[in-house]
């Protein structure tokens, strides 16, 4: 059992689980950007729709005016799937087919992901590389749960060169329930082999807090973004940092 610092609070841990979108990964520069990147390409693969760039952008939790979007919106947490059906009912609602409008969703998103200089957009949260070698010098296993797809996840992570240092990753396609359902942390931490109530759960929303609960963590820590400003959103938060540079492994 290693101790960690957050703040002023020590903790007594065998493991700890983070998300990965806005925990590991900063997630205006990456999903923000995709985010807008896709609603541009819908639109401009249907330049006839009374639909607005700012109406499909509001639908996902987008702000487009001001480039920012809401941490309890379907972009922060929800699936890809979501998303995908939340742009399908804005272009139904406004009278396209449903099955055109699901299609042309799902070619925007292709045209998005294959136009998208992945490497260039993927940033790890400040502080995140040394933060994850403090945890591996003191042998702490750790685990991701997203609601991100598996090899995605996979990908990012392989991208960013930080996956050695997670021995379990559960994407939302891997579990029957996804979060804030406790089916992803207790996958994980069955296979990193440590026990839910001494293990700490990072992550960017709610969600992610409910999670833990859920799964009877030790601890949930929420990490806020610069951009975000405030976490109000935050409920079920133990503690919060802003980034990993406010934590201290002790060992």
């Amino acid at each position: 059992m290693s101790e960690i610092k957050v703040d002023n609070q020590y903790y007594e841990i065998d493991g700890i689980l983070f998300d990965k979108d806005g925990t590991l990964l900063d997630f205006a520069s990456l999903w923000l950007h995709w985010a807008i990147s896709w609603i541009d390409h819908l639109q401009a693969a249907n330049p006839d729709s009374d639909v607005s760039r700012a109406d499909l952008a509001e639908t996902i939790g987008v702000d487009v005016d001001h480039n920012s979007w809401d941490p309890t919106g379907p972009l922060a947490i929800g699936s890809n799937d979501d998303l995908k059906a939340l742009l399908g009912s804005c272009l139904y609602k406004n009278g396209m087919p449903w099955n055109e409008a699901i299609s042309l969703v799902i070619q925007s998103r292709e045209s998005t992901d294959n136009s998208l200089d992945w490497e260039h957009y993927l940033q790890p949260i400040k502080g995140l590389r040394a933060f994850l070698e403090q945890l591996h010098q003191a042998s702490i296993p750790l685990g991701i749960i997203t609601s991100d797809d598996t090899q995605r996840a996979h990908h990012h992570l392989e991208t960013l060169n930080i996956a050695d240092y997670f021995t379990s990753v559960i994407g939302q396609d891997a579990v029957k329930r996804e979060k804030p359902f406790p089916d992803s942390a207790r996958k994980a931490c069955q296979q990193l082999n440590i026990d839910p109530g001494k293990t700490l759960m990072i992550g960017d929303s709610n969600g992610d807090m409910i999670t833990g609960k859920n799964a009877h963590m030790l601890a949930t820590i929420g990490i806020v973004p610069e951009q975000i400003g405030t976490s109000r959103h935050l409920k079920q938060a133990d503690q919060v940092i802003t980034n990993y540079e406010n934590s201290n492994l002790l060992t």
